[in-house]
């Protein structure tokens, strides 16, 4: 089949899915091809396609109907004029439109159609461009393969031209994506990368805005507010040449995050007050429910839940009146919740009952867990156990899903030949220039050659004996973490719950096992999890122990407030191992009653977690604990863990781990300290 049919035949299925009446045959204007085309000049063409994308921004902020009927109107448009930069963009603009309703098979055909006809043009800028922007959107969909591949011919492109705005495009989108998989490591050095790198050679305004953003929110995060201040006056610098009103809302939720985490909350709640007040004027609804919705997430943190609804109020009014699907399920959870915070909870089943329904229409994976965990958490806390273990099932499995699918989408990226070969050398600064005669060169690279060899075999080699030690002290994590002990005492104690009559007790029970095993189970694989996952894993942990051990094992928690719902995150089950082998230890004392206070506290940007066993019984026994080898080797265990952690940590902020006792006639202490960098 020739070139120009297999062109044609992309263009008539592109149109029949478009519900555009078309003509079959349409010839395009391609050097490629060599056909004759009656499109106009490309700037006048580009021209208009910066005002019809600028059309366009403002319909998908305004209301769907209308943005998808105007596309349509483009489409048609850009085939009477036979325009395949027009047509090209009105596709991308299509599928932006399907992602944004939620329909990700249908947008990943409209990105993909539309990369496929910049690629049949000789406008390298454009297509790269596209490219980019193209397997940002198809990462969104998760069609990760296709996303890479057309991340690689964009980074060549940019190669070949010398194009370091192409590249820029193409970092941005790779951190965006590393940040969504949770690979926070590769992702700070990209937006390094970008911030050292780049930042002074790029003309862009746009560009530099987006990459002095993400480093403002990041330094921001990590309390570097002088660097992040610095960002932002670049960005306001920025935004001088560049007068778009949507892209001054957006920065404004930028400034108002910093003035938050800075500690002006005042200064914080006005930006958002006047960018708000700003969209509604130019009718940008998304944006301000955007706007709204940071508004709202700000008063609940500072314990303001009538307000905090009112807002969720006006998020899910205007995303209603907009109408795209998957902003409009997040605003349904969300005012749930708010509703639970404001004391309300009559309406929540019928908001979480509507955005599961919509996520599930959708297939949307993220927010069929969201909703599923909050009615689980509603109907258990009405007593409807039942209902409530029907939806925590759900929302496991949902769980498990996006895991899964995380994990694979890791892999891929990590193995991308952009990350491997494309960033790595400008991030580790690789290249060379060799300025010398030929005989030089020669003499210089054949010795260089031999050393790089003999360099890259030890490297290989320490590389090698560094993951077989890893690997060995994931297994005996593994074996720490799982008790026969314990597995079998919560076992005998479910078994002798349900031999009671008390079914819903036991499904509960039975339920956090499962889920305390699983988290155990994958714990020697995930180097980070949440705060909240962390101390809900460890209270389920103590309430398995209470059944068998009833009055002899009590247990407290002490969290500060701003700490939950954080994005703080923590090593999973790090002090588990020591824990485990105090009780079991302590356990075979029947006078002997353990006492355990969890707490975490945020002090010199550091998580400070500290588990304290108060035991009451005879000092002897205590000592006799102290020394046991079993508690030694697991104490060991648990600092060759700590030192493989660090390894991967900033010099500067390294964790620690401690263990005091303190003997007494009556109560002695034991306490478990993990100190861990923000």
């Amino acid at each position: 089949m020739s070139i120009e049919t297999h062109v044609k035949g992309i263009l008539f299925l592109s149109f029949f899915m478009a519900n555009c009446c078309l003509s079959a045959a349409i010839p395009i204007q391609t050097e490629d091809l060599g056909i004759h085309s009656f499109s106009t000049s490309n700037n006048t063409s580009r021209s208009i396609v910066k005002y019809e994308k600028t059309k366009v921004e403002r319909l998908l902020q305004y209301n769907k109907d209308s943005a998808c009927l105007y596309i349509e109107n483009l489409l048609r448009r850009a085939s009477f004029l036979y325009d395949t930069v027009l047509l090209t963009e009105a596709f991308y603009l299509k599928g932006i439109a399907f992602y944004m309703d939620a329909s990700f098979d249908t947008a990943a055909v409209f990105f993909s159609k539309s990369a496929q006809l910049a690629s049949c043009k000789r406008c390298p800028d454009q297509r790269a461009a596209i490219y980019s922007k193209t397997s940002e959107n198809l990462f969104l969909t998760d069609q990760s393969e296709e996303a890479t591949e057309y991340l690689g011919k964009a980074w060549e492109i940019s190669e070949r031209n010398n194009d370091y705005e192409t590249r820029v495009r193409i970092l941005i989108t790779l951190a965006r994506q590393l940040d969504r998989l949770g690979l926070s490591n590769q992702y700070l050095s990209f937006i390094r990368l970008l911030r050292m790198n780049y930042l002074p050679w790029v003309k862009d305004s746009l560009l530099r805005v987006q990459i002095c953003q993400l480093n403002a929110v990041q330094l921001s995060r990590a309390g570097k507010h002088k660097l992040a201040r610095a960002c932002a006056s670049e960005v306001f610098k920025s935004m001088a040449k560049n007068s778009s009103s949507y892209l001054s809302l957006n920065v404004g939720r930028t400034l108002s995050l910093l003035c938050y985490y800075e500690g002006d909350k005042v200064k914080a709640y006005n930006v958002l007050k006047e960018a708000g007040e700003i969209a509604m004027n130019d009718k940008f609804f998304l944006e301000a429910s955007y706007i709204y919705n940071l508004a709202a997430h700000f008063l609940q943190q500072d314990g303001e839940p009538q307000q905090a609804l009112i807002y969720q109020r006006k998020v899910m009014q205007l995303r209603e009146r907009v109408g795209f699907r998957m902003p409009l399920m997040s605003a349904y959870i969300n005012y749930a919740i708010a509703l639970q915070k404001a004391g309300r909870p009559d309406s929540i089943p019928f908001y979480l009952e509507k955005a599961l329904g919509l996520a599930n229409q959708c297939h949307y994976l993220p927010e069929q867990k969201r909703a599923s965990e909050e009615l689980a958490k509603y109907y258990q806390g009405r007593g409807e156990f039942k209902r409530g273990l029907v939806y925590l099932k759900n929302a496991n499995y949902f769980e498990n899903q996006i895991v899964r699918r995380l994990s694979n989408d890791q892999k891929k990226m990590l193995a991308s030949k952009i990350v491997s070969r494309g960033t790595e050398e400008e991030i580790y600064g690789l290249q060379s220039k060799i300025q010398a005669n030929f005989w030089l060169i020669v003499l210089v690279g054949f010795v260089g050659g031999l050393l790089i060899i003999a360099f890259f075999l030890a490297i290989e080699n320490r590389k090698r004996e560094s993951n077989l030690h890893l690997l060995e002290v994931k297994r005996k994590i593994l074996i720490a973490n799982l008790s026969p002990n314990f597995i079998f005492n919560s076992l005998v104690a479910i078994k002798n719950i349900i031999r009671a009559g008390r079914n819903e007790e036991a499904a509960r029970y039975l339920s956090s096992f499962a889920r305390l095993i699983r988290v155990i189970m994958v714990s020697p694989q995930v180097d980070f999890h949440s705060l909240d996952k962390e101390l809900s894993v460890l209270e389920n942990y103590f309430q398995l122990q209470q059944i068998w051990l009833e009055e002899r094992l009590t247990y407290e928690t002490q969290v500060p407030e701003e700490m939950l719902g954080n994005r703080m995150v923590i090593p999973p089950f790090f002090c588990h191992p020591v824990i485990e082998q105090i009780i079991f230890l302590a356990q075979s004392k029947k006078d002997m009653h353990i006492h355990a206070l969890i707490s975490f506290a945020h002090k010199e940007k550091m998580i400070n977690q500290e588990i304290r066993l108060e035991l009451k019984g005879s000092m002897d026994f205590f000592h006799e604990i102290i020394k046991q080898p079993k508690l030694k080797k697991t104490i060991e265990l648990t600092m060759q863990r700590l030192d493989i952690l660090n390894k991967g940590l900033d010099h500067h902020h390294k964790a620690r781990f401690s263990l005091t006792s303190q003997p007494g006639t009556e109560i002695s202490i034991i306490t478990i300290a993990l100190n861990f960098p923000v």
